[in-house]
């Protein structure tokens, strides 16, 4: 539009229009991708805190299993798919609790705190930022669409002018179509590789 902008009124018309509705376009996407990496950086850091405390949880609770009578009936177990960060948080206060409460572990306690350090205060912490980045994601992902929506309404205005200025045929509205085609491709490429997720499933394996 803006170079045969120079020579069509018309087109020249709606310019200032189709400029702002690149710019607005263009920074909405840069508002999500920024957002969506940091919350990226957010769910990898949780789920390699979910990952160390899970080891930790394969680990001793077979321990606790051999060494305190009836620890199947008070410990949860893991779900066997689909296990969500907070499932494996709690799972794992529970046995922190037995280790530490029951006269049974005694001669293990210190090994078993020792090793869990302070994954589960981590986790806690890793999972509750994770959550938190996702309405901020959510809210510029959705900004990001209304100025596509938007975009795309002048985009087919425009269309129409340059069609009605010089044919449906002509190379410039062929080129102008091509364009647009390319650009929405591209941006629908982009928005799947970002990615999103929120409580990801956690791989359990036998525990």
């Amino acid at each position: 539009v803006g170079r045969l902008a120079e020579t069509q009124p018309a087109l020249a018309a709606i310019k200032p229009v189709v400029a702002a509705s690149a710019e607005k376009v263009n920074g909405a996407w840069q508002v999500y991708q920024t957002t969506a990496l940091s919350g990226s950086k957010e769910r990898d850091e949780r789920d390699q805190a979910v990952a160390d405390l899970l080891s930790w949880l394969q680990q001793w609770r077979p321990v606790v299993l051999v060494l305190v009578p009836g620890a199947k009936d008070s410990l949860r177990v893991l779900p066997a798919t689909g296990a969500t960060p907070d499932d494996v948080i709690r799972v794992c206060e529970d046995l922190a609790r037995l280790v530490t409460d029951d006269l049974a572990t005694a001669s293990s306690r210190e090994a078993a705190l020792s090793q869990l350090g302070e994954g589960l205060e981590k986790a806690r912490r890793e999972a509750a930022e994770a959550t938190a980045t996702l309405p901020a994601e959510a809210a510029a992902r959705q900004t990001y669409s209304d100025a596509c929506e938007e975009a795309n309404t002048v985009l087919v205005r425009g269309s129409e002018v340059i069609r009605a200025i010089f044919g449906r045929t002509s190379p410039e509205y062929k080129q102008f179509v091509s364009r647009g085609s390319a650009q929405e491709e591209d941006e629908i490429e982009a928005e799947s590789q970002t990615g999103e997720g929120g409580g990801a499933a956690v791989p359990t394996g036998p525990a």
